[in-house]
């Protein structure tokens, strides 16, 4: 997590809060299988690679739409209602 506010990026554009949080809870949600598939006996290298590609589009998605990210990160976390923390 960024240290500071200039570490935030500033998107070009306007992000939209309800892309952030589907961006958000794809993360979650890829988080949850990948570990099903960390502890998989049938789990192949290649399987694991996808997933991990699939997470690092929705970490960019969520690098992108910046201080937006944050909030809603936070806002989430501080819930707790979550089952993926």
């Amino acid at each position: 997590m960024p240290s500071t506010e200039a570490d935030v990026a500033k998107p070009s554009r306007p992000a939209i809060p309800d892309i952030v949080e589907e961006h958000l809870e794809e993360l979650a949600f890829l988080a949850i299988r990948r570990r099903t598939l960390l502890f998989s006996t049938t789990a192949t290298p290649r399987q694991l690679a996808r997933l991990d590609a699939r997470s690092a589009a929705h970490r960019d998605g969520l690098r992108i739409a910046g201080q937006v990210a944050i909030d809603l990160a936070v806002g989430v976390l501080d819930d707790g209602d979550e089952p993926w923390l």
